[in-house]
């Protein structure tokens, strides 16, 4: 996973096939879209398709969801001018898409109430918050989100909208508090406990009121950061004592993955993800140990 750094587009208006993303967030319908806006239904279908431009009048509804006084302006928000940055990234991006998926997070995390920021007692919460790995989203969603919040980071799942390809983000939110965003994309379980600790780590080892926007774009150029994270994630949920001990071993049958599991302390999952990640493991072996999280 990248931050982006490097200017992409200069077209500011996000397009239809990701607005439907954004309405289904929202809560909202089409129809209702249509009812907002004053106009029929049956003129707002071709933007969805892709077929038609998005008019001057659609781009005031989208100004004031994204809390600018003109659309020129969106680019200039520093929140958002992270997602008019990237590098070589392997899959086609749409800056627009990221701008409306951080707002989407800042929205959520202002509803959020949280103590002002804490690092000791952030980091004094992360046995307990990788403990839960071993739970259902049901039974920890609610807890994670408390400790969090009361280390002053507030913690908000948005769906994967078209063309982000983010697993996560992090940015301040006042002078207090942080947005953890996590997207839960491609919903296996592992990948959500290794972005969750990613993103803690951007927070603990780096300047908390940095913007990052993590996902596979092939910049190089915050290369150390994002391995610094990486390594946080995957040597907090399993240190890497125990982890070199294990791969020494040599045995990486289910049984084996089992034991250590209950060595660990961890769900399975993530030890399966980890032998995947370091090519131990072929991608599609023992996924039957993995767990995926669905939305609801």
């Amino acid at each position: 996973m990248m931050t982006d750094m490097a200017i992409h587009s200069d077209l500011l208006i996000p397009p239809g096939e990701y607005l439907e993303e954004v309405l289904e967030y929202l809560g909202m319908t089409k129809d209702e879209l249509a009812r907002r806006m004053d106009r029929p239904a049956t003129k707002l279908s071709p933007i969805f398709r892709g077929r038609k431009a998005i008019t001057p009048d659609t781009a005031l509804q989208l100004q004031k969801f994204l809390g600018v006084t003109s659309l020129h302006n969106v680019k200039t928000v520093r929140r958002y001018a992270a997602a008019f940055r990237s590098g070589n990234a392997r899959q086609k991006l749409s800056p627009e898409a990221v701008a409306a998926w951080l707002r989407l997070g800042e929205l959520k995390g202002r509803e959020i109430e949280c103590a002002p920021f804490d690092k000791s007692l952030l980091e004094s919460t992360l046995p307990e918050i990788r403990s839960m790995t071993m739970r259902l989203p049901d039974d920890f969603l609610p807890r994670l989100t408390v400790l969090l919040a009361h280390a002053g980071i507030a913690l908000v799942l948005c769906p994967h909208l078209p063309k982000t390809y983010a697993h996560g983000a992090t940015f301040p939110l006042g002078r207090e508090k942080t947005v953890l965003m996590l997207s839960i994309r491609g919903k296996w379980a592992d990948i959500f406990w290794f972005s969750l600790f990613h993103e803690l780590g951007h927070i603990l080892l780096h300047d908390r009121n940095a913007i990052f926007v993590d996902y596979d774009n092939g910049d190089t150029r915050l290369e150390k950061k994002e391995k610094k994270a990486d390594e946080f994630a995957a040597n907090t949920l399993i240190p890497l004592p125990q982890w070199s001990a294990f791969i020494g071993r040599g045995l990486f049958d289910a049984d084996s993955i089992r034991v250590f599991v209950h060595e660990v302390g961890v769900d399975a999952g993530i030890v399966v993800g980890r032998l995947q990640h370091e090519n131990i493991l072929q991608p599609s072996w023992k996924n039957n140990l993995r767990t995926r999280y669905e939305w609801s």
